[in-house]
Formats: C-alpha cells, structure tokens, sequence
C-alpha cells in the first residue's frame, strides 16, 4: 500500500517534468502576431521569459535570484526588423534575433542590469537580480 501512495506521485512528477524536457513551449501572443516557441530550457525555476513584441519588452522589469537565466524571444511578425537585448554596461549582448529566435543570459551576481535593443533605442529593459 506504502508503495501505491508512492509510485503514483512520482509517476505524475515525472510525467509532468517530461513535458518541459527539451522540448518548446508555444505561446500565443495574439493579435496577429506569430507563435511564440519558448525553448524547454527556459522553463523552470529561476527562470524568466521576455517577448520581444510591438517593438517593447515584455515584461520590460524581470526580477531573478543570483544564479537565475533570462530567455529573451523574439515574436515578432517576419517582416519587422531584427532586435537585440544589449546590457547598457556591456554585461551581455544578444547579436541580433530575428523573428523566431531567442537568446538566454544567465546571471551569477546581484545587481540591477538595463538593457535595450541596439537598432530601436526606445526599446528598454532592466533585470534585476537579488
């Protein structure tokens, strides 16, 4: 009976971990926008997804734990232009995502991080780690 009580919890947990295993999850931004595909990895815990989407970051303020990544995903529509998450002290850049692709950073100290993409200025952002 112990066992039964067991088995079948780590069954479900195993099953539900294997959703997230290297495999993408699809977001719907709406509007007329693209899918989204969120790589598997980053999904998890102290983990963060920003969508590049409308030309903004969304969410534009991301709050992680030292240690913890940020994906950033491009979902915006084929004909818009390339973006980039660019750290505003040189920390990290992107290079430039087309629609469709993602770039993560991982953050090993606490601090407060501003970005914003290279080619569209008004586009801004700030991570920050406690």
């Amino acid at each position: 009976m112990k066992r039964a009580r067991i088995a079948v919890p780590a069954i479900a947990l195993l099953t539900v971990w294997s959703c997230f295993s290297d495999r993408q999850t699809v977001l719907d931004p709406g509007d007329d926008s693209p899918e989204c595909r969120i790589p598997g990895s980053a999904i998890g815990t102290n983990r963060a997804v920003v969508m590049i989407r409308g030309f903004r970051f969304l969410p534009d303020t991301v709050r992680i734990r030292a240690g913890g990544t940020i994906t950033w995903v491009n979902c915006e529509a084929a004909n818009i232009p390339s973006h980039t998450s660019t750290s505003s002290t040189g920390v990290w850049d992107s290079g430039p995502l087309a629609p469709g692709e993602s770039h993560a950073e991982s953050f090993g100290s606490a601090g407060s991080f501003s970005y914003s993409c290279v080619p569209h200025s008004t586009m801004r952002g700030v991570v920050i780690v406690s």
